[in-house]
């Protein structure tokens, strides 16, 4: 019995399905071309380039999803020999996806430099309207942080986090907000000084706390509690991107060794990521952590898919990552980080 040629098969599928995995390899090369040859200026907040923007950071967003629907493609063509088609296929499906399965490689963790001085960090999202504070608590005592930094802080959270733990951590800078999520809370063993409650002098826009920390070693490093706002429209995205180029414009100005932590409202795929790369900053999870390490959401059928991760911790060079991990569930919809930094 003699069996058709992949060329007679390639043929024999109907003219619709070739065309529309063309179709679809082609839309997936023009948007990650879009995506990452779109210029990054974070201070332009025109009405076209912001909604320019904003497509950008969504098609990088789901960029590990576009490579999945790509493999069946380049599968069926490699079966029936269609040559073009497949490496159409197979180049954005691993530019997509290996940097995602890269993150599930184990990773040799970071040994703390002799005499170096520790600073163990919680960041948390307890989200405005979430009233169950137990759950946050009871993990804040089981992992034992120097400094925990809450975004979307409720003067209800700042009642019952100072009743809980105000013993534990004397130190404390609080900004709660009742109405939009902007509130910020710091608490820390360590002393603190010189707080600030925003990045950009005079900018009237949600707070961003800096304080310094006088670590037990003497070291005085400097910490930024980040909560850029979530992109859900085209204001959001200007506001979140003209916050981030002030931070920019304050890390590159700053003479302490630093960390920056919060909800940053952007995935290691977005160009704020690199941008942060590119001033000479780390990440605690790329150092340290294990897997892809996602935060939002929380729980629910997408938790792994697509898993984001947006709560970062990110250091300057003196520092060195030597834990990482996420937290449980805290009935906020992102989950903590909790990260041991080390600094020479």
């Amino acid at each position: 019995m003699r069996f058709p040629s992949g060329r007679a098969m390639l043929h024999a599928l109907p003219v619709v399905l070739r065309v529309t995995a063309w179709a679809f390899v082609l839309a997936v090369w023009a948007a990650l071309l879009f995506a990452y040859l779109l210029p990054q200026d974070f201070r332009n907040v025109s009405e076209p380039y912001i909604h320019f923007a904003w497509l950008a950071l969504a098609i990088r967003v789901i960029q590990p999803h576009l490579g999945l629907a790509l493999i069946p493609i380049a599968l069926i063509s490699a079966f029936i020999r269609g040559r073009r088609l497949f490496f159409a296929a197979v180049i954005p499906c691993l530019f997509t996806l290996v940097p995602w399965l890269l993150q599930y490689a184990p990773k040799e963790v970071p040994v703390a430099p002799a005499g170096a001085a520790h600073l163990k960090l919680m960041t948390a999202n307890v989200m405005i309207l979430n009233d169950w504070y137990v759950p946050l608590i009871e993990q804040v005592r089981q992992n034992k942080p120097d400094v925990l930094l809450i975004q979307e802080f409720s003067p209800d959270w700042a009642n019952a986090l100072n009743a809980e733990l105000g013993s534990e951590y004397p130190h404390r800078v609080l900004l709660p907000s009742a109405t939009d999520g902007s509130g910020l809370g710091l608490y820390s063993r360590f002393p603190v000084r010189n707080v600030s409650n925003g990045i950009a002098p005079g900018r009237a826009a949600r707070p961003q706390q800096r304080v310094e920390l006088e670590l037990s070693s003497g070291r005085v490093v400097a910490l930024y509690n980040l909560h850029l706002k979530s992109p859900r429209k085209a204001a959001d995205v200007a506001d979140g991107r003209l916050a981030f180029a002030e931070l920019l414009d304050a890390l590159a100005a700053e003479q302490l060794p630093f960390v920056v932590a919060g909800d940053c409202n952007f995935p290691d795929t977005a160009p704020q990521h690199f941008a942060l790369r590119r001033l000479g900053l780390r990440e605690a999870h790329e150092q340290a952590g294990q897997h892809r390490g996602a935060t939002w959401p929380a729980r629910g059928p997408l938790t792994n898919v697509p898993g984001l991760r947006i709560d970062h911790i990110y250091f300057s060079g003196q520092w060195t990552a030597i834990s990482c991990r996420t937290g449980g569930f805290t009935s906020s919809d992102h989950l903590p980080v909790v990260a041991e930094l080390a600094i020479r």
